[in-house]
């Protein structure tokens, strides 16, 4: 069923033939939609571990976000372990967590929500590219530059991030990147491939922006900053 979603919905509503390709795979895990503004949390966290993979496309290049993320994956795993009853949902979760006084979840899943609006943005930057004629459309590292400065920049210091823009100056070509997310024998078509990544992408911008609202809800803490 979920494969079915993945390769039969699309912001330009392609359909037909499937072109085989990273964000369309049966393995693929797509974000939980919000109910009443909560997210189921084992479903958030399997899709979280789910887009990690996505970097892994980049080589090394990205090995702090995956290093950071999984670290962030597994204190909330940690923490959905030892609170099962009382973290079915992410807001259950933060607000159960600030009733013993604690905050590690809060600080960890504030980072991974930042970290999948980059990741959010980005894809919809990468389909933004491909809409574009062939000879006006730009290089990954420009496209991943807009996209930190959009989102993650504002959260880091002056360290991060200068150690983040020199690592987008050695970013593999676009069409180099297209190629591994491209699992079929045909010629990478972008639209095909970025318009299923908008597909995968799914309900990720609502569950971001109904994280953002349990941290405005349960007046928690959103000043954390990378040095």
């Amino acid at each position: 069923m979920q494969e079915e979603q993945l390769a039969s919905t699309s912001p330009d509503g392609h359909c037909g033939k499937k072109y085989p390709n990273f964000f369309n795979a049966p393995e693929r895990i797509v974000f939980p939609a919000p109910e009443a503004g909560d997210v189921d949390t084992q479903e958030f966290l399997r899709a979280v571990e789910d887009y990690v993979k996505f970097y892994q496309s980049f080589g090394v290049l990205f090995k702090m976000i995956i290093q950071d993320a999984l670290g962030q994956l597994e204190a909330m795993r940690k923490v959905f372990a030892e609170h099962t009853t009382e973290s079915k949902t992410l807001r259950r979760l933060l607000k159960a967590e600030k009733q013993r006084g604690e905050s590690n979840a809060a600080l960890q899943l504030l980072w991974l929500a930042r970290g999948l609006r980059f990741y959010s943005t980005l894809l919809e930057l990468m389909y933004d590219n491909a809409r574009l004629p062939a000879d006006q459309r730009k290089e990954l590292s420009v496209i991943a530059s807009t996209a930190y400065n959009n989102t993650l920049c504002q959260h880091h210091g002056f360290f991060t991030r200068n150690t983040i823009k020199l690592a987008y100056k050695t970013m593999p070509y676009h069409a180099t990147i297209n190629q591994r997310l491209w699992y079929g024998p045909e010629d990478v078509d972008e639209l095909v491939l970025y318009s299923d990544a908008m597909a995968y992408r799914g309900s990720l911008p609502d569950v971001i922006h109904a994280i953002h609202a349990m941290y405005e809800e349960l007046n928690l803490d959103t000043s954390s900053r990378a040095p």
